[in-house]
């Protein structure tokens, strides 16, 4: 059994769990303030069903789009862990602190791709107010913007998780895990980095 495979994993799923409900949050927010202009609760008990489905699409985009962060913190942990061949808590908050940062770097993109999406649908149909009519619980309406914005972010999602994971610096990573961890002793485990006197070695 590979406890560190185990580790890794874990660390995963808290991280999607967590930045799952963060990202319902802002989502929300952000629906309440910049696009309905309301309390979107209100307008969903009236049972506005065009609203339900916008909103609902525009998280479940907002979800594919930060889950391209998830890979880069796991990576980013898992190469620091290799680095110094073991699981510390420095490392782990190190990680988290990076993780942190990849979340809100998707998440500000998130918004942002999806917003412009919106707006350049929006441009295309001069004649239609889609969020008046969508407000008016216009299900046509509703549903054609709900698909222009899954069918662009679907065709965006790969090259944004590349984006996501040029941003993991592999070397900087086991730099910050020589430079703010103490010194294991020598561990010459064949075909395995080891780290002596601050620096990682290859055992011949």
């Amino acid at each position: 059994m590979d406890w560190k495979l185990i580790f890794f994993s874990g660390y995963e799923i808290v991280l999607t769990l967590v930045y799952g409900v963060l990202t319902v949050f802002v989502a929300m927010k952000l629906l309440n303030r910049f696009l309905w202009n309301a309390n979107n609760e209100n307008l969903l008990k009236k049972g506005n069903i065009a609203i339900a489905l916008l909103s609902g699409t525009i998280i479940v985009n907002i979800f594919i789009l930060v889950q391209g962060s998830i890979r880069p913190s796991t990576d980013t942990l898992r190469a620091m862990v290799l680095a110094y061949n073991d699981v510390t808590f420095l490392i782990v908050v190190i990680a988290l602190a990076y993780s942190l940062f990849f979340f809100l770097i998707s998440t500000i993109l998130g918004v942002v791709v999806i917003s412009l999406i919106a707006k350049v649908y929006d441009w295309s149909t001069k004649n239609l107010d889609e969020i008046q009519e969508i407000r008016a619980n216009n299900i046509a309406v509703a549903i054609m913007v709900s698909f222009v914005i899954f069918g662009i972010t679907f065709y965006m999602r790969q090259p944004f998780n590349n984006f996501m994971q040029s941003l993991v610096d592999y070397e900087s990573m086991e730099k910050v895990t020589i430079q703010k961890l103490p010194v294991k002793p020598l561990e010459m485990d064949k075909g395995k980095k080891v780290i002596d006197q601050g620096k990682i070695v290859l055992p011949e």
